[in-house]
């Protein structure tokens, strides 16, 4: 039940969706790629599992097991989709956060100890302010 309200949220703010109030959450509840980032979360991943696993039952000779039903699949589906789409943000995020670290430790260098980030000081030619 989490994952059909934490996930989506957590898209919605993932792709900079503003809110602002009551009128930015309705904003962002009618914005086309908050809807499009929720149906692909929500509808587009279990589509897929749910998909594959029903065309390699139906094509090949896999079977479901005799206890195990179609609405079985459909909840682990829903499940494994959530699951991969959070893993695969963590990653991404991680890794960009080590960008955005870098970057932050460049704005705040201050080598010449003056008070002043080097980087918001002019240089000419011979490196003197």
């Amino acid at each position: 039940m989490s994952s059909a309200f934490a996930v989506p949220v957590f898209a919605l703010f993932a792709a900079g969706v503003p809110l602002g109030g009551w009128d930015g959450l309705r904003s962002a509840l009618t914005d086309p790629v908050a809807l499009g980032i929720v149906a692909g979360l929500v509808a587009g991943k279990p589509i897929g599992i749910f998909g594959a696993t029903w065309l390699l039952a139906r094509f090949t000779q896999a079977d479901l097991d005799e206890g195990l039903g179609w609405i079985d699949v459909l909840g682990v589906a829903v499940l494994a989709g959530s699951l991969l789409a959070a893993l695969l943000a963590t990653i991404i995020l991680r890794a960009r956060n080590r960008v955005y670290r870098r970057i932050h430790e460049l704005e705040n260098l201050d080598e010449d100890a003056d008070g002043i980030p080097d980087v918001y000081e002019r240089r000419d030619e011979q490196g003197t302010p």
